[in-house]
């Protein structure tokens, strides 16, 4: 069993566990040297907060680095490899397919159907979209963010009810992925996957390089796309341009750094989120929230 092989080689781990359901649980890990080929139990999350770790399953392999998280499936047989010099720091949290398939069913209700049957068992399998994800977007990562820093503060009712929240914010953040695959414009399905993979590559290359100037052509390359191919995309399946997104992401990385770095003046908080103008950094910033950097921050 992955989990139990994985509790062997941590050199400390934590749980936070549902009583009802042996499946869904959390562990917290440090570690420096971890080599398990086990068949993982349980839809399950790899987030890792440093370091990296190796997964490699289905005939791929993925490199899991802060600010991603990799999703597997129930019952895939999967290969973990870490080692490092210093401690590597993650979660693992594994929830039960069976939540998945309920919730998934019950979407598919309406209101009538909900009341007349309740403990309807699904009827029909439900799998994630397998694949490594920034963890700077979107409800699930911000509640991956949650989970990570509130480990030590969880009652057992209160673990219980974050199996459901996951099961809701999995399902949100599946039907997302398909609903921007959808939207992407090319002909066979293969090819809106494929691309849709590449513009994931060009989000980490954005999520990875706030504070560094970054230049389209660039970004393009790490997504392995034509500046023209990657500009249309992009859009077609995020509803922003490149420059709009990256405005974004960088607006968001100031409004925390303003909230919770009291120590960094606004103008270390510009280059940190790749402003080397302050006048422009303010303006922009302005313009996103309605008030200048020092009187958000006051």
């Amino acid at each position: 069993m992955e989990r139990q092989a994985l509790l062997n080689l941590m050199n400390t781990w934590t749980y936070v566990f549902d009583e009802g359901n042996d499946i869904n649980r959390i562990i917290y890990s440090h570690a420096k040297k971890i080599e398990v080929k086990s068949k993982a139990r349980g839809i399950s999350i790899k987030y890792v907060c440093e370091g990296e770790e190796t997964y490699l399953f289905e005939g791929k392999k993925f490199v899991v680095r802060p600010g991603q998280f990799l999703v597997i499936n129930h019952d895939r047989d999967v290969h973990i490899k870490l080692k490092s010099k210093k401690d590597v720091k993650g979660i693992c949290l594994y929830l039960d397919p069976m939540l998945l398939k309920q919730w998934d069913q019950y979407q598919q209700m309406n209101d009538r159907q909900a009341l007349d049957r309740p403990f309807d068992l699904p009827t029909h399998e439900s799998e994630c979209r397998e694949s490594l994800f920034p963890s700077s977007i979107g409800p699930l990562a911000r509640y991956l963010h949650y989970i990570n820093h509130h480990k030590t503060q969880f009652n057992t009712v209160e673990s219980s009810t974050m199996f459901y929240n996951l099961s809701d914010l999995m399902w949100q953040h599946d039907r997302e992925q398909k609903r921007r695959v959808a939207n992407i414009q090319a002909s066979k399905a293969s090819t809106r996957e494929e691309l849709h993979r590449r513009l994931r590559l060009s989000l980490e290359y954005i999520h990875s390089n706030l504070n560094q100037k970054l230049l389209i052509r660039d970004i393009a390359k790490a997504a392995m796309l034509s500046e023209f191919h990657f500009l249309r995309t992009f859009k077609q399946c995020y509803g922003l341009s490149p420059n709009q997104y990256l405005t974004k992401v960088r607006m968001e990385r100031a409004a925390n750094l303003l909230k919770h770095r009291p120590h960094l003046s606004v103008k270390d908080i510009a280059d940190q989120c790749g402003y080397q103008d302050l006048h422009y950094f303010s303006k922009t910033f302005k313009k996103t929230y309605g008030i200048t950097p020092s009187a958000f921050r006051a």
